[in-house]
């Protein structure tokens, strides 16, 4: 008997196929290059599993172009676009348990799926992101992994030099290290990940709203 993991990530729910009889390993990682707008990131998203193969879940309007529109690069190359199976999502097929993703993400815009976010401004030009917590019909949110927990999950955003963090957290136990601008949070055996993250870019003009 196989069984289909569903968690979300970078562009979408990710379904991770095993079969019981192999332990459930995973390590995810999630890095934020944010620009010097404060509003934009350059996503670069890994996760490294036993698992025989993998399914990247699209929104079911968008064509293959459409899904991989803001994907710089993606490896394996070798992947397959399923728009038929599942009246819910279309799926990218890949026939391995392992992935890298480079994808570009407006903060400001919850289009591309809910690990994005909302990306929020006050007056005085602070700026914070928290991670959408909307339940999904399976009762997972934030980041997650619908049939157990991510063996590990490392976050990290990585700041313009210029720019001042002011707060980080997650409503998951972890480990927080901060070096230089960059801040990363390691947790192990966590699922339903919600992260807030505050910070302040040099002001140079009037925050946008």
């Amino acid at each position: 008997m196989r069984m289909t993991v569903m968690f979300v990530l970078a562009l979408g729910c990710l379904g991770v196929v095993w079969t019981p009889a192999q332990a459930q390993t995973n390590t995810m990682e999630v890095i934020n290059f944010v620009k010097d707008d404060g509003r934009h990131v350059l996503n670069y998203s890994t996760f490294r599993s036993n698992y025989p193969s993998l399914e990247l879940g699209f929104p079911k309007d968008r064509s293959l172009d459409e899904a991989l529109k803001d994907v710089f690069y993606i490896n394996p190359n070798e992947y397959r676009y399923d728009e038929t199976s599942d009246r819910n999502v279309n799926k990218l097929l890949l026939s391995q348990g392992s992935y890298a993703m480079m994808a570009e993400a407006d903060l400001t815009n919850n289009s591309n799926g809910s690990v994005y976010g909302n990306l929020t401004v006050n007056d005085s030009g602070v700026y914070k992101f928290s991670t959408e917590d909307r339940k999904s019909p399976d009762g997972h949110y934030g980041l997650r992994n619908t049939s157990g927990n991510f063996s590990q999950f490392v976050y990290v955003w990585v700041f313009p030099e210029s720019f001042e963090v002011l707060a980080y957290e997650c409503n998951r136990r972890g480990d927080w290290v901060k070096r230089h601008n960059t801040i990363a949070y390691y947790g192990k055996e966590v699922n339903d990940l919600l992260f807030t993250i505050t910070y302040r870019p040099p002001r140079r003009n009037p925050p946008q709203k």
